[in-house]
């Protein structure tokens, strides 16, 4: 909005300055030799500008040429060092406001800073032809200052950053719509045609009807359903047209726009169609159907929506058998720990689920060691107590265990567990005897203490230990 209204000030200001330009070179004053003839008879006119600041320059400026040379050289050096601040000013204030603009005051601005520096160019062009006609060398310096601001802002350069960009939304851009409009050839790019064909777009009225009916869809709610997704609405036409589509491809895009399923929808709804029918008739019913191919509405609608999705069709079966969700880890274990399926289905599975054949044998294994978890440790508790307590060897220990499908690591550990049970359960026999001892007075304190220290004890347990014992051994004595 705002480059249309500040097009359309500049457009004005251009068409004037043109108007001018062409006016005073050619209706008035008709070639460079006249124009100095009139410059010298002082024929300046006030309204040759169009800002308050060059009609009065224009008017000082025609009363100051009947004066001498110098005072004519000393005013257009005053007169051209005010009117530049005042051009400098507003071009500052435009590119680098204080604060954000609003659309009247981008408007005001843009205008103001036009008709300033058309006046601008204009004034330096007089006082160049003065500098020519009454012959004032002194006022080359100031028309040399002139020409370094259109240098530096020459036209040229402002057309480009102001006029051009205007004009283009203003004038190009309508034209471009007027004659897009007019003869729309544009073409779609690829990708949309191919979402079109894919999309079932380019089949007739009642091909489409056909195919949406084959997915449980009434014929009249189809053809209703045609119409309206079909036709879309006259102002989108309008614009397509403007940018170089026809009405045939207006109604392409907008047969597009509409949102269809995702794959994971049609799983859903694939799925819901499938619990329906298990609820009617059971589960076995189903499964008949599935086979026999009556359960037709949702697999149609299933690959309907696999074609809308474009799908390869190489893939649609796979994609149909995909749809299905297996049993999880957690659902096989179980129903193999409960017997419902062997270690041959539930490997199947596996591989089934992506894992790699190489470890299938190894991940059922676990499975089948996990079940009986708990009992192989209760096993193996009872095989520690009985290597501990003497009942079997070492090695036959160990061969049970290997047996059992214990890995190695476990084995050791077990033996060691064992051994270090039996080792203390030796070294508590023997502290007991010891106590037993001294409380019937067969040795003193000081021997049980060191019998204590050798059988390895720490010596913070027996200085403690000793203290109790003492203290029962006085009790006892006081009996």
């Amino acid at each position: 909005m705002v480059f249309q209204k500040v097009g359309k000030a500049i457009g004005k200001a251009l068409a004037s300055i043109v108007k001018f330009f062409r006016d005073l070179m050619f209706s008035q004053m008709r070639n460079i030799e006249q124009m100095k003839k009139d410059i010298a008879a002082g024929s300046i006119k006030e309204e040759w500008f169009r800002t308050p600041e060059f009609k009065q320059a224009a008017k000082e400026l025609k009363e100051t040429l009947k004066s001498s040379p110098e005072t004519i050289t000393e005013f257009i050096r005053e007169i051209h060092t005010k009117l530049h601040g005042k051009l400098y000013d507003l071009v500052i204030n435009l590119v680098m406001p204080e604060k954000e603009l609003t659309e009247e005051e981008a408007l005001k601005s843009a205008r103001a800073l036009t008709a300033y520096y058309i006046d601008f160019i204009l004034f330096s062009f007089l006082v160049d032809i003065i500098a020519e006609t009454v012959g004032l060398g002194q006022i080359e310096a100031v028309g040399r200052a002139s020409q370094l601001f259109v240098t530096t802002f020459g036209f040229e350069a402002y057309a480009q950053a102001v006029l051009q960009p205007a004009i283009e939304q203003t004038l190009t851009e309508k034209l471009r719509h007027y004659w897009n409009a007019k003869f729309p050839v544009k073409l779609p790019s690829i990708s949309d045609l191919v979402s079109g064909v894919v999309r079932e777009f380019f089949v007739s009225k009642d091909e489409y009807v056909d195919i949406i009916t084959k997915t449980g869809i009434p014929r009249a709610d189809a053809e209703r359903f045609y119409e309206m997704m079909r036709k879309p609405p006259k102002e989108f036409v309008e614009f397509c047209r403007k940018l170089g589509y026809s009405e045939k491809w207006a109604e392409m895009y907008w047969w597009n726009h509409w949102v269809i399923p995702t794959f994971e929808q049609a799983r859903i709804f694939f799925f819901r169609q499938a619990m329906k029918a298990f609820l009617r008739s059971g589960l076995d019913r189903v499964q008949d159907a599935l086979k026999r191919g009556v359960w037709k509405d949702a697999q149609e609608a299933f690959r309907f929506l696999q074609r809308l999705a474009d799908l390869s069709p190489v893939f649609r079966q796979y994609w149909e058998e995909l749809s299905w969700n297996l049993p999880t880890k957690i659902d096989s274990r179980w129903m193999f720990e409960w017997g419902i399926i062997g270690k041959k289905e539930l490997k199947g599975l596996l591989l089934a689920s992506g894992l790699h054949p190489e470890w299938v044998d190894k991940v059922a294994d676990a499975y089948v060691r996990n079940q009986l978890r708990d009992e192989l440790n209760r096993v193996r508790s009872i095989l520690i107590r009985e290597y501990r307590d003497g009942y079997i060897d070492k090695d036959d220990f160990i061969k049970r265990l290997r047996e059992l499908g214990f890995a190695e690591h476990v084995i050791k550990a077990s033996v060691e567990v064992a051994e270090e049970e039996r080792r203390m359960d030796w070294i508590n026999e023997q502290v007991k005897e010891l106590d037993r001892l001294l409380m019937k007075g067969k040795i003193d304190f000081d021997k049980w203490e060191q019998e204590m220290r050798e059988l390895g004890l720490a010596q913070d347990y027996i200085t403690q230990k000793r203290a109790f014992l003492e203290k029962i051994k006085k009790i006892k004595e006081a009996e």
